[in-house]
């Protein structure tokens, strides 16, 4: 069945290469309805060479897309884990070119790992490429490639109504002399500085409803270390984040845009949690057991209210459940806020 399923997969690429479909050039747009649709995929770990796992994962991908029908498509990273490389990229995104959604790749830190014969830069290029990505240029001159600021314009104009921050978090640095995951560089904490301050600037002073995606969660992510406090979601895992503090956070809570961040990392948390008025949380493992998993695989889905600084979310399941619904800003309670 796997095989026959990525026959499938190519001649329908195929097509698609054929017709030079090599971007989706239309802007991002809320509907009729005032809703903007997102489906975050993490951590699918696609192994061409492990075809039969591999196609769980896309099995998953397909049910979710044909349920939620979503806007844009965010891949936040270890996306594609083992040789070859074009193949296994081919089969991550046939589920939405065939469904002709835009869609872009953030990496993780295996997505580069030695193994994989590929500079982040190569990969980054190659990805854009890909038929069907979404035609957004990535932020140049900072660390990290794929950094990405994508705007959601008005139904009806060209006002920007929300923002995406869409970075890539690295992968490894040498903290004391040891192996460490990375995190954002002060570079990037800049390049969303800068970018908060100017798009609020053009808004009348008035904050752009945000949010953010990346692959390795906050340092924050950690705070949530009682597992009593009031969150949504499965928390079976010990957050994984950087050992250093980027700095990140801390410029989102001056800015005041970003309403929630997402990433992935840990496969058995898919946990939302209030810190200083962010919603912290994770994306829902989509792979397969090419890589450890304990839990049935899907996706977040995260749908913004065009005018309101407002969002809804939950999690799919691959069999279809709905888990985990809430709403921001008043699901969860602040896990804490300052005192004078």
């Amino acid at each position: 069945m796997a095989k026959f399923s990525t026959i499938i997969v190519f001649l329908t690429f195929s097509v698609f290469i054929q017709l030079g479909i090599a971007s989706n050039p239309n802007p991002l747009k809320f509907n009729s309805a005032g809703t903007f649709k997102i489906v975050q995929f993490t951590d699918t770990h696609i192994c061409y060479s492990r075809l039969d796992n591999s196609m769980k994962t896309i099995e998953a991908m397909r049910a979710v897309l044909d349920l939620e029908k979503p806007d844009f498509v965010i891949f936040t990273g270890d996306n594609i884990t083992d040789l070859p490389l074009k193949e296994g990229l081919q089969l991550l995104v046939e589920p939405v070119v065939t469904r002709h959604i835009p869609y872009i790749m953030l990496f993780g830190n295996h997505d580069t790992e030695p193994n994989m014969k590929i500079s982040r830069e190569e990969l980054g290029k190659m990805t854009r490429e890909l038929p069907g990505y979404y035609n957004i240029k990535p932020a140049k001159h900072i660390k990290g490639v794929n950094n990405y600021l994508v705007e959601v314009k008005n139904a009806n104009s060209q006002k920007t109504e929300a923002l995406l921050y869409c970075m890539d978090s690295n992968d490894y640095d040498s903290i004391a002399g040891k192996k460490a995951y990375a995190g954002f560089s002060s570079d990037q904490v800049e390049w969303y500085r800068k970018n908060s301050k100017e798009q609020t600037n053009n808004n009348q002073q008035h904050p752009i409803p945000s949010l953010a995606f990346f692959h390795i969660p906050l340092l924050e992510y950690a705070d949530l270390s009682d597992k009593s406090t009031s969150y949504i979601g499965m928390y079976k895992e010990k957050p994984c984040p950087p050992v250093v503090n980027t700095g990140m956070f801390a410029a989102m809570v001056k800015c005041g845009d970003v309403m929630g961040c997402f990433a992935g990392h840990d496969h058995d948390n898919d946990f939302v949690f209030n810190k200083f008025g962010i919603y912290l949380g994770y994306g829902r493992f989509t792979g397969s057991n090419n890589t450890y998993t304990h839990y049935e695989n899907g996706a977040r889905v995260i749908v913004l209210q065009q005018g309101q600084r407002k969002f809804k979310s939950w999690v799919r399941l691959k069999g279809g459940a709905l888990l985990h619904e809430f709403t921001y800003p008043d699901a969860i309670p602040m896990l804490s806020a300052p005192t004078f």
